[in-house]
């Protein structure tokens, strides 16, 4: 069969295109092959020789790019065995070695065992292979000394700062209260005999007697009121917590506010002719 010179000088071509990742265009190899004047892109040789110029002086050899980024017994690894320094090339070879790789030791003990057990195919004939014994403190990691490393008995490193006696509680300043909700607390202290604004540890109790911790609300507000009688009541066991409430629209939210005082022990209360028989 008679040879096709147009065919294998296409496939020259296509050959430099694969090895450079560049067109083959005369420019091209002239950028990369100055020194290379007389090349002539009809020549099937002319592909060859830039071919074969191009791997020699762009294209490193492929020992020398497995050994180039790794430490030393990766490098001895890879001398002996001829595959890449990776986790996947060393159990494919030695399937029981599944233990991390991270230390010297470790890739040195691989290599070790590779020798050993396939003395033919070892590579590195000119230098002996370190042999290093296969011992439980490479191939399984050291489990920590839990009565070393126990948070709960460690002792402080620095004195401990003096312990500072809290002071006297002070009654946190309430925010400003609505002007109409003070006159109303003001006209019920003053029907029940009460004391406005008692201070406590959480705030200020609006109305409170021998017998009640009352806080006075708008309707619209029955929510705030009921937690925070109870917030107040803690302080002062032996009275009754109370959500007074008061306005227009009082028949609107007398249900709802019913329900949840009777839930949680809040006695409710609320705006009427005779304020004495609300608490009577």
């Amino acid at each position: 069969m008679a040879k096709n010179p147009i065919k294998n000088l296409n496939q020259a071509r296509h050959r430099w295109g694969e090895i450079t990742g560049s067109p083959a265009y005369v420019n091209i190899v002239k950028r990369y092959l100055p020194d290379f004047r007389d090349f002539n892109s009809e020549n099937l040789l002319h592909w060859r020789k830039a071919i074969k110029l191009f791997k020699e002086r762009y294209i490193k050899p492929k020992e020398q790019l497995l050994l180039r980024p790794l430490t030393p017994a990766r490098q001895q690894w890879v001398k002996t065995t001829g595959l890449k320094a990776s986790a996947q090339s060393v159990i494919k070879v030695l399937p029981e070695c599944k233990f991390p790789l991270n230390t010297e030791r470790d890739w040195l003990l691989v290599t070790s065992i590779y020798a050993k057990r396939y003395p033919e195919k070892v590579l590195a004939q000119e230098k002996e292979v370190e042999v290093v014994e296969c011992d439980s403190t490479v191939i399984q990691p050291q489990q920590l000394d839990n009565e070393k490393y126990d948070s709960t008995k460690l002792q402080p490193t620095a004195k401990s700062l003096p312990v500072v006696k809290p002071v006297t509680p002070v009654a946190i300043p309430s925010t400003p209260k609505d002007p109409v909700e003070q006159r109303m607390s003001d006209k019920l202290a003053a029907i029940l005999g009460g004391v406005r604004e008692a201070a406590n540890p959480s705030g200020r109790v609006d109305v409170l007697t021998k017998v009640y911790v009352i806080e006075v609300k708008k309707a619209c507000n029955w929510k705030h009121g009921i937690g925070q009688a109870l917030v107040y009541q803690f302080y002062y066991p032996n009275k009754k917590p109370v959500l007074f409430l008061f306005g227009k629209d009082v028949d609107l939210y007398r249900p709802i506010a019913q329900e949840h005082c009777q839930r949680l022990g809040v006695l409710y209360r609320q705006e009427s002719f005779d304020l004495i028989q609300e608490f009577s």
